[in-house]
């Protein structure tokens, strides 16, 4: 790990491993201890040996040479110095300890623990209820839900700093070595970027002093290959920076713009204008009944310029209380051409609008996306579930609901009837796409009012599934982001516990 200044983010760097909360697949235990790697509990397989091996007591050797060709009983303590050789059934209820190589090709029974600093080959199946210890050179821990193709298999996490003041979490490239970074917006009042080092270990926190930043969303601004921001600020006046990465950590402003009386709650980056550049665009909250919602356009025009653009947002359904409802901004490509805004809600007479750039700093109200779906559904993820070239949307419906909705586009801005999920977790307070589940389709990660953050696979259909049955919980966040820091090609969770002092840390795939 790569030790870096840290001004006054509380550190505690790294915690001990924090257990795992209600995982599924980390190597479960058997009854008679932990089963690691090269041990199978009951109903699992280890294709590590061929053998036939069964303990659930202690055994261990470190003796000298025994060989046998038939049955050999033993009721204590067997040690040998050398290599230990069975061509017959060799069961053990003592200890038998082994330091040199021990070789199989019968059965091997023990009831206690088997413990090898050696090399042990078998030709059978090794199943085990106590504790193996030992490089026994087996494949990584693989939990099976049932179906051969599904995977799911996750250390315990590991905590690192304590950050009270930060809601959003960014990943990305920070400092130009190739691996994933952790960057924090809002940690104790500034920004922390946490660099990585591909391992999945996190480096102490580099920290940009700011005021307290109230959102934060990511995008290359510059082209050089490394993450920048676009933060917001409920300062007087409230504003929005373009902050740039400065290759080693901190980020430093390259533009900054007022925005009236309120601040940006949603914030999102894409080439909305289709020039080749990353652009930007915040959602504002209404304030009373007299300021209404509004748009903020940020419009990148290259070389370190930029142009801001405010309009309002005029064509939700009237309320009076403009601020007693949730908008929240996604983007999708739904004709397979242009990245248009979505502006959805959590109000259940509302459905999802649609905007798209008009090139001069500003955005085009396209009309509903549809005219009765999506009402009420907030937040929503864009993906290319059917493989047709354009999005379609899948969509947690509103707050209070276990519900999630899929929608497929047909093309031409046409759309199929809606699947829901019925599931069981409540007001799902982020939803996020990543490959957690080890199998060819996608996965909808979650989190729920209460932190339970969960992770199903997404079905060709558009359907949620939950392959053996339940939802795989892996944390209780109060935010998480998906990014895969120790480079195997699953998403890692990165996550703000739920309790304080809400600690940020990280479960790995194994």
């Amino acid at each position: 790990m790569r030790a870096r200044a840290v001004d006054s983010v509380e550190m505690r760097f790294p915690l001990a491993p924090l257990a795992l909360i209600g995982l599924v697949g980390a190597c479960p235990p058997g009854p008679g201890g932990d089963t690691t790697a090269g041990s199978s509990g009951p109903g699992e397989t280890s294709t590590a040996a061929d053998a036939s091996s069964t303990g659930a007591g202690v055994s261990s050797s470190s003796g000298d040479i025994t060989t046998g060709e038939g049955t050999s009983p033993s009721t204590g303590t067997s040690t040998s110095t050398g290599t230990s050789t069975s061509t017959g059934t060799s069961t053990s209820t003592g200890t038998s300890t082994s330091t040199g190589t021990s070789t199989g090709q019968g059965t091997s029974t023990g009831e206690g623990t088997s413990t090898g600093e050696g090399t042990s080959t078998g030709e059978g199946t090794s199943t085990g209820e106590g504790t193996s210890t030992g490089d026994t050179g087996a494949p990584a821990c693989v939990q099976q839900f049932g179906f051969m193709d599904t995977e799911f298999c996750y250390a315990p996490p590991v905590a690192y700093v304590a950050v009270p003041g930060a809601r959003r979490i960014v990943v990305g490239e920070v400092d130009g070595d190739g691996h994933a970074d952790v960057v924090l917006p809002g940690a104790t009042g500034g920004i922390a970027a946490l660099l990585g080092d591909g391992s999945g270990a996190l480096a102490a926190p580099v920290f940009t002093p700011v005021d307290a930043p109230t959102d934060a969303v990511s995008g290359d601004f510059d082209g050089d290959g490394q993450l920048d921001l676009v933060v917001s600020f409920a300062g007087a006046p409230p504003r929005l920076d373009i902050m740039l990465g400065d290759g080693a950590g901190g980020f430093v402003v390259e533009a900054s713009f007022a925005t009236g009386p309120t601040v940006g709650t949603s914030l999102i980056t894409g080439d909305f204008d289709g020039d080749g550049d990353v652009d930007a665009a915040a959602i504002h909250q209404g304030v009373g009944n007299t300021t209404p919602k509004r748009l903020t356009a940020l419009t990148n025009a290259g070389g370190g310029a930029w142009s801001s653009a405010e309009q309002p947002l005029n064509f939700f359904v009237a309320d009076i209380t403009l601020e007693s409802w949730t908008p929240y901004l996604t983007a999708g490509n739904f004709d397979g051409a242009h990245l248009d805004l979505i502006v959805a809600t959590d109000r259940s007479v509302e459905t999802l609008h649609r905007l798209r750039s008009d090139g001069l700093g500003g955005f085009t109200y396209e009309g509903k996306l549809h005219a009765s779906l999506f009402t009420g559904v907030m937040p929503i993820v864009t993906l290319d579930v059917d493989g047709d070239g354009d999005d379609d949307i899948i969509g947690a419906v509103k707050p209070g609901t276990p519900a999630v909705k899929f929608v497929k586009n047909l093309g031409g801005l046409t759309w199929g009837g809606q699947v829901q999920s019925d599931l069981t977790e409540d007001a799902k307070q982020q939803v996020a796409l990543g490959d957690l589940i080890h199998e060819p389709r996608p996965d909808l990660v979650y989190s729920a009012v209460d932190g339970r953050t969960l992770a199903r696979t997404i079905g060709v259909d558009g359907k949620v599934l939950s392959p053996g049955g339940l939802g795989f919980q892996i944390a209780a966040a109060r935010s998480f982001a998906l990014a895969d820091l120790n480079e195997d090609g699953h998403s890692d969770l990165v996550f703000l516990t739920h309790a304080a002092p809400y600690t940020l840390s990280v479960t790995l795939s194994e």
